[in-house]
């Protein structure tokens, strides 16, 4: 199967073909203004806040998996 689609991958040139097929179907407009809105959510996000973001759902996975592990008793605990 992985011959298969390396064969068709060469055949096909890799991903130059999708161009052509983004062309045909008219979504090269829908491609183009995902792209940019995606950027421009990017640029306006602080990557101090994605930090802040991650390190609150570190802290609540942490607290969760605490108070999970203190609702077992004690001689059922280890693995």
């Amino acid at each position: 199967m992985f011959v298969a689609l390396g064969v068709l991958f060469i055949v096909s040139e890799g991903t130059s073909s999708i161009e052509g097929l983004y062309a045909s179907g008219g979504v090269t407009d829908l491609a183009f203004s995902v792209e940019r809105s995606t950027e421009s959510l990017g640029e306006g996000t602080l990557i101090s806040l994605v930090f802040a973001g991650l390190g609150l759902l570190f802290a609540g996975l942490l607290a969760y998996r605490l108070a999970r592990g203190r609702k077992t008793k004690p001689g059922k605990r280890g693995g």
